[in-house]
């Protein structure tokens, strides 16, 4: 179950019993805290735009506000480089927390501004370390993480600011830049800025801040083709100014949208008409950061280009250009030779092209959906190298062509060089309409996708491209006979320090008619939802006191607080002195406040069903009363089975039915989390009641609908969220993971980023009480796996039925997206991260070891045991101690006092003990 981001965490005061030091155990940061008042204060920055000085590779500014542990801005290695969050509102900062990479800043700046032009210094500090947490308050008996506290009481007599800005003045690790994984800002008196007036439709392409009007734009410069047209780039500065904006029609303006390259000279941006024209001009305007000397070409086919325009510049003028030829094309590009600063990249408000005489080019179709099917399922590969090696074990050729996208191909480290190729055998002459690379983090910029009849060739060119993007990328082409197909690499993206990773692919497909097509197995058959049987299920009917079911599930414990993230504080137990039978046909899962010798701590919960029951599709059904109160996490949910056979989180999937919080008892949510759309990026909604009801004063039913196609989660037969495989695969292009067997988990945390900490008013005990969990299939669907059956379910009292009350408005998806379910690397204080200012296992980027850039961060991905399979979270030989057994251990390692100190992750519950 992965958190969404909300509120912050109140400040947690530390409970010491007799003289008490802060004690570190293991390599976890302990975290104890009782009720404490609620925080006026909020987290002001979270997901709000950043802008940044200089941005090194693709280490963007908005990074910083994105709540993803993982994620981080880097600048070039330069001092006095700076990032500004913009609030969107107006705010009194009371504290900032500024969470460094390796790269820290000796001597920092913290300012703020109303208008982003003047600037008030708030605060200064030296950071004393990497992997350091510098936070910055106005209170003067702060009980933020012991890390690098600084108290500025001036703080409290500064006025209300709309940009926060942090300047980094000098560099701590020569001779790289500065790197923050999180610019954190908590404030109060926020106040809305005024609305803004909505710019005057106008009939032109050509006005700064114009409304895009639809239909055919006629101007002096001829017909407006480009309106809306696909754009890509050579690099862009920040995510929130891509390629796509040169031809949204917006423009200048206070509404204005731009694209933004890197610092750097020679960078491109292109568009795609989607057809020929023959061009008759181009309009471009510029941002302030102009090019002092460009090139424009223009191309048929994306990889031929032919030089159709030159100019240069001495201001920001908007230049209309009509070029000496009138030539047919599709694609216009803009190289940017030389730019106006040598600390700023380029940036346009509008590329337009202006063109007549359209021609349609062959039909374009989404993955798989043109003539024929695939043809490289489980065909002969090879490729220029292999990786095989501790780093990337078995990342050989065969992995890009069995349909699995947790494996993959990586060119051997010995070759990292711009040159590598892959090549597939189809068996027989075949008919090739389309080629699907799905890439992992270590993509291809540049590359060419040639056919032939012979391995040996000759090859016939067929695709190139200067602007790949990763990820997935579908390449159409002519029809095209071959029996070979091949991916030729040339030019690698990623730059880490100076230095570049090979390549990686995780699917590697072909697409047409004819070939020797071997069949990829197909999936079980979906459940018919209408006609459900009752295939497993749990009715908690033992007697009072009892455990639960061990033929069913197993109980998780936490044998130090350390092992929990998201800055929880409970303690799990396995015992019956937190989950047990009430024998009124109930399961208690029970969070306490445990004392011993006047220390005291919170225990829970939680049991899953891992290596006892599995299933794959169907209704997965809880009847489950949850508790009220700040701080309370209840929780049903699902993982994928594979990652208890090593298959790291979120590639194997992860099901969130329910999620509520103790603070907002009327509202549920439910997500899913897989590779590329996990944490910030997983895919959920919330839901209220029509008549919002408190979901705390009874039971009530949770339950997800699951197929081939979609999860529907539901809550009391109506509709909370629904994700589907279209959305994902062709939407967010990316991997739908679930098509294979989940277990389920059941559990109550205490406390956490999302919730919060409880307060005076949390009531302890706290119970959620969960009636039955059950499983329903149709005749012949699915899979189920139950390891050691022991009865055969009855016909249930309640079943799934059609909503009886139907929602008066749409599910909506929460305004703030989940927090990132990886755990930022542990840094030893005082020193950096394998390199200073390279990437540190960030999704999206390379990992700190080269050849491998998807490797899980070691401190990241739970093992098999972490979240079942009847292993103790830690090997410290505490398994089943109890709460006594626990303290007992804590006191052992840890000293007589043990003080838990909150830590800020965001993370998924897959990544929780």
């Amino acid at each position: 179950m992965l958190m969404r981001f909300s509120s912050p965490p109140g400040r947690i005061r530390a409970i010491i019993a007799g003289t008490v030091g802060l004690t570190m155990v293991g390599a976890g940061t302990l975290t104890l805290a009782l009720p404490a008042a609620a925080e006026s204060s909020r987290l002001v920055t979270a997901g709000k735009t950043a802008e940044a000085t200089t941005v090194q590779d693709q280490f963007f500014a908005s990074y910083v506000t994105d709540g993803d542990p993982a994620t981080r801005w880097s600048s070039l290695g330069q001092d006095n480089q700076s990032v500004t969050v913009d609030l969107a509102e107006t705010c009194i900062i009371d504290r900032v927390d500024l969470n460094w990479e390796g790269a820290f800043a000796s001597k920092y700046t913290i300012s703020g501004s109303t208008n982003n032009t003047d600037w008030e210094t708030l605060a200064t500090g030296t950071a004393t370390g990497a992997g350091k947490i510098s936070h910055i308050t106005a209170d003067a008996t702060p009980d933020a993480p012991s890390d690098d506290v600084r108290v500025d009481p001036n703080l409290e007599e500064k006025d209300a600011i709309r940009f926060l800005r942090v300047t980094g003045d000098e560099r701590g690790f020569m001779p790289y830049g500065i790197s923050l994984y999180s610019v954190d800002g908590y404030g109060h008196g926020c106040t809305p800025l005024p609305a803004q007036p909505t710019p005057t439709p106008t009939p032109t392409a050509t006005t700064p801040g114009s409304t895009p009007t639809a239909g055919p734009i006629e101007t002096d410069l001829g017909t407006l083709v480009s309106r809306g047209a696909k754009a890509s780039a050579s690099s862009v500065q920040n995510p929130d100014f891509p390629a796509k904006n040169v031809t949204d029609g917006i423009g200048a303006g206070p509404n204005g949208t731009r694209w933004s390259s890197n610092n750097a000279d020679n960078e491109w941006i292109s568009i795609d008409l989607g057809a020929t024209y023959i061009i008759d001009a181009l309009g471009i305007d510029w941002e302030g950061a102009y090019a002092t000397k460009y090139t424009i070409d223009t191309s048929v086919n994306g990889w031929t280009w032919t030089p159709y325009a030159s100019g240069s510049k001495q201001n920001a003028n908007r230049d209309e250009i009509k070029g000496d030829t009138s030539p047919r094309a599709r694609f216009v590009r803009l190289t940017a030779q030389e730019r106006l600063q040598p600390t700023y990249g380029v940036s346009i408000w509008e590329f337009e092209v202006y063109g007549h005489d359209r021609e349609e080019i062959a039909e374009q179709h989404a993955e798989g959906k043109g003539p024929g099917g695939l043809l490289s399922y489980q065909k002969p590969g090879k490729a220029s190298s292999s990786q095989d090696d501790p780093q990337c074990p078995g990342c050989t050729v065969d992995k890009m062509f069995d349909m699995d996208l947790s494996s993959r191909w990586s060119v051997a480290e010995k070759d990292w060089s711009d040159n590598a190729w892959v090549q597939v055998d189809l068996g027989k002459t075949a008919e090739i309409n389309q080629i699907a690379l799905r890439w992992e983090n270590a993509y291809a910029k540049g590359y060419d996708i040639e056919i032939a009849d012979s391995e040996n060739g000759p090859w016939n060119l067929v695709y190139r491209t200067i602007g790949g993007q990763g990820g997935k990328e579908v390449i159409n082409i002519d029809p095209t006979e071959g029996r070979f197909v091949r991916v030729t690499m040339n030019d690698r993206p990623i730059v880490w320090a100076g230095q570049k990773f090979g390549y990686s692919i995780y699917e590697f497909r072909v697409y047409g008619t004819g070939g020797d097509p071997i069949a990829p197995p197909e999936l079980p058959k979906d459940p018919d939802f209408d006609n459900l049987k009752l295939v497993w299920s749990d009715e908690f009917d033992g007697t009072a006191g009892s455990g639960a079911d061990p033929h069913n599930w197993t109980l998780d414990h936490t044998a130090k607080a350390g092992d929990n993230n998201n800055a929880e504080l409970q303690l799990y137990t396995a015992d019956t002195n937190n989950v047990r039978h009430d024998g009124k046909g109930n399961l208690i899962v029970e969070a306490k406040v445990e004392d011993f010798h006047g220390a005291k701590f919170y225990s829970s919960g939680r049991l899953n069903t891992s290596h006892k029951v599995h299933a794959q599709y169907g209704r997965f059904e809880a009847r489950v009363k949850v508790p009220e109160g700040k701080g309370l996490w209840p929780a049903f949910w699902m993982m994928g089975s594979s990652f208890l056979d090593g298959r790291p989180w979120p590639n194997n999937g992860e099901i969130d039915i329910m999620e509520v919080l103790g603070h907002a008892p009327e509202e549920t949510h439910g997500t899913v989390h897989g590779p590329g759309y996990s944490g910030m990026g997983g895919q959920g909604g919330a839901y209220t009641l029509p008549d919002k009801t408190n979901l705390s004063k009874d039971f009530h039913v949770w339950a997800a609908e699951w197929n081939s196609e979609k999860i529907t989660f539901l809550l009391d037969g109506n509709e909370v969220y629904t994700v589907t495989r279209d959305h994902v695969e062709n939407t967010l292009d990316k991997a739908w993971v679930f098509d294979q067997e989940f277990y389920i988990i059941l559990n109550l945390a205490v406390g956490g980023d999302w919730p919060g900490s409880p307060n005076a008013d949390t009531q302890f005990p706290a119970q959620m009480l969960v009636d039955y969990v059950r499983v329903y299939q149709s005749e012949g669907s699915g899979k189920l796996t139950i390891a050691d059956p022991i009865t055969t379910p009855t016909t249930p009292t309640v079943t799934p039925s059609e909503p009886t009350v139907k929602p008066t408005v749409p599910p909506v998806k929460p305004t703030t997206k989940p927090g990132e379910p990886t755990t930022k690397p542990t840094v030893t204080p005082g020193e950096p991260t394998a390199t200073p200012s390279e990437p540190t296992a960030t999704p999206g980027q390379p990992t700190d070891n080269p050849g491998e850039p998807t490797t899980t961060p070691v401190t990241a991905t739970p093992s098999p045991s972490a979240t079942g399979g009847g292993t103790a979270l830690s090997e410290t030989g505490a398994g089943n101690a109890g709460p006594q057994g626990l303290i007992a251990l804590l006191l052992v390692l840890g000293g007589v006092g043990v003080v838990f100190a909150a830590r800020r992750t965001y993370l998924s519950r897959a990544e929780r003990p």
